[in-house]
């Protein structure tokens, strides 16, 4: 649990405050006009006492009658709601207004950020320390005294939506009014508004592990690509949506199903039937190919696997061998080699989707069976089928987790099927 000194404490190094503090001390801001920008010790400590009484969620901050969370969207509030940036619904009594954070917000977010940093002292982001300065160079700072929820809101770069009811409602009914509510932002402003689910979206939080691991360019292009299918690549690498990176990687794999499925079918049937044992003159024979035939070319609708998902498999097969798989997801990301094969797909709960790398009989079909999974639960939205579905925000963590194994396959497939110059 975060103490008040510790939310001082931080408030010091972001404020670039020299003097000592304590749990009883005023905070006092240098500033560019030289009087300094005072926060009242009173005024933050009440606000942090008061926080005691939220519920919190996520990013999300409420009680009875009271929500509030972080947005992002692009420009100032009043660009949502004009300049009074609230609304009010006098028939169901509830408000809205999204503007600079609260001041128990901004303590939430400051707990938050300590909570989540590495190292026993939380570092201060870099952005916040622009922020800080950009207020300081910009700002009436001889009146923000009086507002230090809209002081700290400017430095955390946040604005929040606040739903208040007149009457408890409970937080799945505040919750759904908010959801609401973006919906009809989006739907007349035609401006994309969503709400912040997690601390580390919102700021960098120290962490040195890059997700991708950089190599050196030492050599010119030694092969010639497929341009059609690295217009794919491009757009999953351009993006900063894992929803959108997934697809696109996938549409790389995909591109090659056809072909391949139709080869590897011929191929099997041409083993079939010029094997010694195979006789055209044995109706047993000729309806075991048969059956083959169809049970390959139709899909099965109940279990969702059909041509695609044998095309999938025929694909790796033939483009994707284990040993260089490995090798390249751990040039991407090491700590997911060992995550595929211990930990299934969280949105997908129908299917083992654990991959056992050393099981030569059986990986390709679980590694099949991981890709296009959770292909399915990004792009069916069945209500029959919630079980095994994506939720953008609720899930996002855990979909950038399968993006080192998608993006390995699809460069594989790549440089599989290039020539060389």
């Amino acid at each position: 649990m975060v103490s008040y000194l510790e939310i001082k404490q931080y408030l010091k190094r972001l404020f670039g405050i020299v003097a000592e503090i304590d749990e009883t001390c005023d905070l006092e801001i240098s500033s560019r006009s030289g009087s300094p920008i005072v926060i009242s010790n009173s005024m933050l400590k009440d606000a942090f006492d008061r926080l005691q009484s939220y519920g919190k969620d996520k990013l999300e901050l409420f009680q009875e009658s009271y929500r509030e969370v972080a947005l992002q969207f692009w420009g100032p509030p009043s660009r949502i709601l004009g300049q009074d940036a609230s609304i009010t619904d006098t028939v169901n009594g509830l408000s809205y207004a999204v503007s600079f954070a609260s001041l128990e917000y901004c303590i939430f977010l400051l707990i938050c950020i300590i909570e989540n940093a590495e190292g026993s002292v939380a570092r201060v982001p870099l952005e916040l320390r622009n922020k800080f300065r950009n207020i300081l160079m910009h700002y009436d700072t001889e009146g923000i005294s009086a507002e230090p929820a809209k002081l700290l809101s400017l430095c955390l770069g946040v604005y929040t939506l606040k739903v208040s009811s007149n009457r408890i409602i409970g937080i799945n009914r505040l919750r759904a009014c908010a959801a609401s509510f973006e919906f009809l932002v989006m739907y007349k402003k035609s401006e994309a508004i969503s709400e912040y689910t997690d601390i580390n979206d919102m700021y960098s939080m120290g962490r040195s592990r890059r997700q991708y691991q950089r190599e050196d360019i030492d050599t010119p292009p030694q092969r010639i690509y497929n341009a059609d299918v690295l217009d794919y690549y491009t757009l999953a690498m351009e993006s900063r949506d894992p929803f959108s990176m997934y697809i696109s990687f996938y549409h790389v794999v995909e591109h090659y199903f056809d072909a391949v499925f139709r080869r590897k079918l011929t191929d099997e049937m041409r083993d079939r039937i010029t094997h010694p044992d195979f006789s055209y003159k044995s109706e047993e024979k000729l309806y075991e190919l048969a059956k083959y035939v169809k049970k390959h070319l139709n899909s099965d609708d109940d279990s969702g696997k059909g041509n695609e998902f044998e095309s999938l498999k025929y694909v790796l097969m033939e483009y994707a061998p284990i040993a260089e798989l490995k090798s390249r997801i751990i040039a991407l990301n090491m700590t997911t080699i060992d995550y595929y094969q211990t930990t299934k797909v969280p949105f997908v709960t129908t299917k083992d989707t654990r991959i056992p790398w050393s099981d030569t009989q059986g990986v390709y079909t679980k590694l099949a069976t991981r890709i296009y999974e959770t292909r399915n639960a990004l792009v069916h939205s069945k209500s029959e089928q919630a079980a095994n579905q994506y939720k953008p925000y609720e899930n996002r963590k855990d979909l950038l987790r399968e993006i080192a194994l998608i993006r390995a396959v699809a460069e594989l497939v790549l440089v599989n099927s290039s020539e060389t110059l």
